[in-house]
């Protein structure tokens, strides 16, 4: 049902139809305000009045440790959500909200066709995919293409201009090789507006784990048991949570009904299979790893960090290749790496961090590229180093460095800079040259940073916050994370970002100075006008 707003911050804007692409905008304003509403989301358009036309609709409601309901409230415009727009209000036990805070947009252009598409679904899917095949994201025409996700928006252009646009993605697959296209089409003069290649990288069974660096230990004895299940004279690596599937270094996608690994268990439950690339057993590994990830968004947050089970798949070397380990949007994949840089790329850091992935496209879903894609893959690392301490009691911050055979980590958290190509201060990305470091530029958009670098900046303040006095590795992990389940926006940028850690602080009733502090030492600072710009 329709729920009409208020203009809580007014400017003056003036908006034409969006179908002439005229000069004027729409009006995007910060909402910052504490006082209690009088009602709850059923009839809170007798409170706020925002344009004709406009809702909200609660897409994500949790209960934070301290016990304080937080709700996030999407924005639509004519029953069409818009891009980048919701409020986080708190909700007592009668229902009422206050503290609304977030962003806002008014002043929609009132042509009675902005919502409605001049073109379909599959005609959109059909723009996109032929603007892929002339892209750098294309791996080649006649492709494969496997489920497209497709959704209608109201989204703004760098100018606050409306579009409606279909917002779409798929994996697509050629010549062993896959990749996840993302595409914003405008709904109405078929422009494709953006595109970005979202493809992430990187209790009762027994047997080996490990590999020759971290040393080989035993489940059962130096572990916990593996989560398993018995039918028949059968097991199978599946528990309430994960299911592990054994790929056998196959070149084909997998299946929805692929079946979960399963070993002969007549007498006992050990799992032996299969060494390989100085690895005991990845199989093994995988699928206890994903028992830990889960149950450390658990115990410290009360959630899942996925709403479905998770499948790992493990010996699966199709491109990106064997030297990757990556989320494809429904399924965590694990290469078994290569002679002579990695060992299989099963380790608990780089499992958290790509299964981390498919939370953050559950909840913010910050685009894969530029600053907010950095963020996205800083959150990533910081869940890997969460795991750590979740599941050893300590870090040593640096990313993936059981899985490196002849040198250091992928990314050290506390120095960032150590890699060569990373990033830990904002005005060293800003000022990046890529003439200067061209092996340090995005593959699919070259002369900027690639994301994986740009993680470098959030990498140190989570650092920087994580070993404040008074502070550790959970309750700063917790602090993101909500950041990112109720403030972050798809297209949030690092300085609005930080704004959405230090209200996710105070909501937890955290020192938020703690965290202001964590990110000026990075360069970053929470300015009014962007206090909620998350």
């Amino acid at each position: 049902m329709p729920i009409a707003q208020n203009k809580l911050f007014l400017t003056t804007a003036i908006c034409l139809s969006v179908f002439t692409h005229n000069a004027f905008s729409a009006n995007i304003f910060v909402v910052d305000q504490g006082a209690m509403l009088s009602t709850n989301n059923q009839n809170l358009t007798q409170d706020l009045s925002l344009d004709y036309g406009t809702s909200y609709q609660p897409s994500k409601e949790i209960k934070l440790p301290n016990s304080t309901t937080k709700v996030k409230l999407q924005q639509y415009f004519h029953d069409v959500p818009v891009f980048g727009m919701s409020l986080v209000v708190s909700k007592n036990k009668a229902g009422k909200y206050s503290e609304a805070k977030g962003l806002a947009a008014n002043n929609f252009n009132n042509n009675s066709q902005l919502t409605t598409p001049s073109i379909s679904k599959e005609e959109a899917i059909s723009i996109a995919m032929n603007a892929q095949t002339n892209s750098a994201y294309s791996v080649g025409v006649k492709k494969e293409v496997d489920d497209p996700q497709v959704k209608l928006w109201v989204y703004f252009d760098s100018n606050n201009k409306e579009h409606l646009v279909y917002i779409i993605n798929y994996l697509q697959i050629k010549d062993q090789k896959i990749t996840r296209p993302f595409s914003i089409v405008d709904a109405h003069n078929k422009v494709v507006l953006k595109q970005w290649n979202g493809l992430t990288t990187q209790k009762m069974g027994t047997g080996p784990g490990g590999n020759l660096k971290t040393g080989r230990y035993e489940y059962g004895t130096d572990k916990p048991f593996l989560d398993i299940k018995k039918i028949g004279d059968k097991c199978y690596m599946e528990s309430k949570h994960v299911k592990t599937v054994n790929m056998a270094g196959r070149f084909t996608k997998p299946k929805p009904d692929d079946e979960a690994y399963n070993f002969p268990c007549v007498n006992k439950y050990r799992n032996t299979y299969k060494e390989t690339n100085g690895a005991f057993s990845p199989v093994n590994d995988a699928h206890y790893f994903g028992d830990v990830i889960f149950g450390m968004y658990g115990y410290w947050l009360n959630l899942q960090p996925l709403p479905f089970q998770l499948v790992m798949n493990v010996h699966y070397n199709m491109y990106p290749g064997p030297e990757n380990a990556w989320w494809d949007g429904k399924t965590m994949n694990f290469g078994d790496g290569g002679d002579d840089l990695f060992y299989p790329f099963v380790g608990l850091d780089v499992a958290a961090h790509e299964i981390s992935h498919g939370f953050t496209e559950m909840n913010s879903n910050l685009e894969y590229s530029g600053e907010s894609g950095g963020m996205n893959e800083a959150f990533s690392d910081m869940a890997g180093e969460a795991a750590k301490y979740y599941s050893q009691g300590y870090n040593d911050w640096l990313l993936g460095i059981d899985i490196t055979k002849s040198y250091g980590p992928l990314r050290y958290m506390k120095n960032p800079r150590l890699d060569g190509c990373s990033v830990s201060n904002y005005e060293d990305y800003v000022n990046f040259d890529s003439s200067e470091k061209p092996q340090c530029s995005s593959w699919n958009d070259f002369g900027k940073l690639n994301v994986h670098y740009i993680s470098g900046i959030y990498n140190r303040a989570f650092y920087n916050l994580a070993t404040t006095e008074g502070w550790d590795t959970p309750k700063a992990f917790v602090t993101f994370a909500i950041a990112n389940i109720l403030y972050w926006q798809p297209n949030s940028t690092m300085k609005s970002g930080a704004c959405g850690v230090i209200n996710a602080a105070r909501d937890m009733h955290y020192n938020s100075e703690a965290v202001i502090s964590a990110f000026s030492n990075v360069g970053l600072a929470c300015n009014s006008d962007e206090s909620s710009k998350s």
